[in-house]
């Protein structure tokens, strides 16, 4: 960042002030969940930024051999601050690249600027659709009790979270997402992320980029 952020914070808290949910305007088929892309996450920052001197950069570089993405929020004053987020693409092709920095843009743009998504009508209905997920019995037939009760009484993995993981599960092998769903319900009687204790977050996280990793390697053989 710049040695002094003040006039850009405090540009950065009128735009947030400004700023409305982006709008959940994709479906992701393999798990059958909406999200917002980054159009609507634009959409949703673009005006109030512009409209307080803000602007946003975001270009690929490569730092000891690893492709990232840098994120700059610069301000009319000069000052800026910025975020890394790393490349990982499925296939080492201009489609895979392209699928990944998209990926990363978004993400790093919410991150950076606070953005958050809603449904296309209201959060209201998201929660009751998240409710109904979560009444529904799994058809697996072995659920280990002792973990669901465990699960159960922990706090549940928050939608943006789950979001991130629906998203990098479209880069991963389906074998890894099929052995995820077993576990899922095997350990929490859960059919979906959002029904997952918020500690298996990292697990899953980190099981989907090792995965996206060895396929992205196995790509450049």
């Amino acid at each position: 960042m710049s040695e002094n952020i003040n006039e850009l914070a405090a540009a950065l808290a009128k735009a947030q002030g400004a700023m409305k949910p982006a709008v959940f305007n994709k479906s992701n088929p393999h798990f059958k969940s909406k999200f917002a892309d980054l159009n609507s996450c634009m959409d949703a920052c673009k005006q109030p930024l512009a409209d307080n001197g803000l602007c946003v950069m975001q270009l690929p570089e490569q730092v000891n051999g690893k492709d990232i993405l840098v994120t700059m929020l610069a301000h009319s004053s000069g000052q800026w601050i910025s975020s890394e987020y790393p490349l990982l693409a499925a296939r080492m092709d201009s489609q895979g690249f392209g699928s990944a920095m998209t990926y990363a843009k978004r993400y790093s743009l919410c991150a950076l600027l606070g953005i958050v998504a809603d449904e296309d009508d209201d959060g209201e209905a998201t929660m009751d659709r998240l409710e109904d997920k979560q009444k529904q019995k799994p058809k697996a037939s072995y659920i280990d009790p002792v973990k669901v009760e465990e699960a159960k009484a922990a706090p549940r993995m928050s939608a943006k979270q789950a979001e991130e993981l629906y998203e990098l599960g479209e880069q991963c092998n389906p074998h890894l997402i099929e052995k995820m769903k077993k576990f899922m319900h095997a350990n929490f009687n859960a059919t979906s992320f959002e029904m997952c204790p918020v500690t298996s977050y990292e697990q899953f996280r980190n099981s989907m980029l090792k995965d996206i990793e060895l396929l992205s390697k196995e790509k450049a053989i």
